[in-house]
């Protein structure tokens, strides 16, 4: 409980956040015990798992600033989208992104998923390939895909057990090719 932690830990998230374009987990976990908080006991509520298939195949072939590029691309897109409509997202791991969308059952959220999915493969891949070759720091050839499943929760759901499920039901929405300088 000392002014200097909490200023650190802000420091922190705010690096967090210009990095992954997307909260910190320590904010996600606030803003997700809130959001359902506020809603009624079985009130639904969506999960999004983006997943960046091959992320060490790209480190090693574009170098680790193109790959952070590829994933701070990839935040600020799935920001961009659902951002907008009351979803917040947050970076699991190095290769995992969760979107959480309250108040959402689970044909509302195909419905946005599908929106998300047409735009992603009409300009997100574009613009996610530009970034990366940017940076890349070899003329390697280097494919991976992203994947993205959906799970519906309760607020009295474990949180984890929703992303599991959502992670079982992953499919392939779009693949970047020969994403190196040319």
């Amino acid at each position: 409980d000392h002014p200097f932690n909490d200023e650190v830990i802000h420091s922190l998230e705010g690096l967090q956040n210009e990095l992954t374009g997307l909260y910190s987990q320590r904010n996600f976990k606030i803003l997700n015990h809130g959001q359902l908080k506020r809603g009624e006991t079985g009130e639904d509520y969506c999960i999004v798992v983006f997943t960046l298939s091959d992320l060490d195949a790209v480190i090693s072939g574009l170098g680790h600033d193109a790959a952070q590029e590829i994933i701070h691309a990839m935040g600020l897109y799935i920001d961009k989208h659902f951002g907008a409509i009351g979803g917040f997202s947050t970076r699991r791991k190095s290769n995992e992104f969760v979107t959480v969308l309250p108040f959402s059952n689970i044909v509302e959220a195909d419905s946005i998923m599908n929106d998300f999915v047409r735009d992603f493969q009409e300009q997100g891949i574009s613009d996610i390939r530009k970034e990366s070759q940017k940076l890349a720091s070899s003329d390697k050839c280097v494919d991976f895909a992203i994947r993205a499943g959906i799970a519906e929760g309760q607020p009295t759901d474990e949180m984890d057990s929703i992303i599991d499920l959502a992670k079982s039901q992953q499919k392939e929405i779009g693949r970047l090719q020969c994403a190196a300088k040319e």
